[in-house]
């Protein structure tokens, strides 16, 4: 077997593992598998909105203003790839409910060999990110009025916040391709697990007598 084929046979994998969780939405909430991606695609951008952050407050704290217009540009490719992404997604949704309504038939999902491949970026990335919260492994640049630990925590962060973009990026693929459901009243999630929690301790029914029964053991002899 060839790598192309491991890396399908490893994407197709993956991708039930999102099947798991979207069944489970869709069970327990009604949320398909476009609430999925929305909710994906939110943490991702707003990981990237993030990043620039951290790089503003870097160069601010650190008087390398140069850093700045840097930080606006990521921020701002993050808002906008935000309302992008909603509106791609809001058109897909409609779409597939169409066709599902019109011919019964849901848009079977595709295994890319590539996908895969997408989380070893985001793994050195968040690994790095650890790292350098907890270590010193980051030289402080000449110009950058920052101490050691100070250096630290905002790369620390900026791995930390590219490493969950990349993330949650290939999560929003997953449950994008996952095999859409037809439509369910949704259920907000605090309601949702309320509502089960009481029936789990709800108390089991006791049983009734008949009115003609004068003992339990005249129910259980019958």
């Amino acid at each position: 077997m060839g790598l192309i084929n491991l890396l399908i046979g490893l994407d197709e994998k993956i991708w039930h593992g999102y099947e798991s969780v979207t069944k489970y939405a869709n069970r327990e909430f009604g949320w398909n598998k476009y609430d999925m991606a929305r909710i994906s695609d939110k943490a991702a951008q707003g990981s990237f909105f993030a990043d620039g952050v951290y790089l503003f407050l870097e160069g601010i704290v650190g008087k390398s203003y140069g850093y700045i217009p840097i930080s606006l540009v990521i921020s701002s490719i993050g808002v906008g790839n935000y309302y992008l992404n909603k509106s791609e997604l809001n058109s897909s949704e409609r779409s597939e409910l169409r066709l599902l309504q019109e011919t019964g038939a849901a848009t079977q999902p595709y295994f890319n060999p590539l996908r895969p491949l997408t989380f070893v970026p985001a793994v050195v990335l968040l690994g790095s990110g650890t790292y350098g919260l907890v270590e010193k492994p980051f030289p402080v640049p000449e110009g950058l009025s920052l101490s050691q630990p100070e250096y630290n925590v905002f790369s620390g962060l900026v791995y930390l916040s590219m490493g969950l973009y990349i993330f949650f990026s290939a999560c929003k693929s997953y449950f994008k391709d996952q095999i859409m459901t037809p439509p369910k009243k949704k259920k907000k999630v605090l309601k949702a697990l309320l509502e089960k929690a009481k029936g789990k301790v709800q108390p089991e029914p006791v049983p009734q007598l008949e009115p003609n029964k004068y003992s339990i053991d005249d129910v259980i002899g019958e």
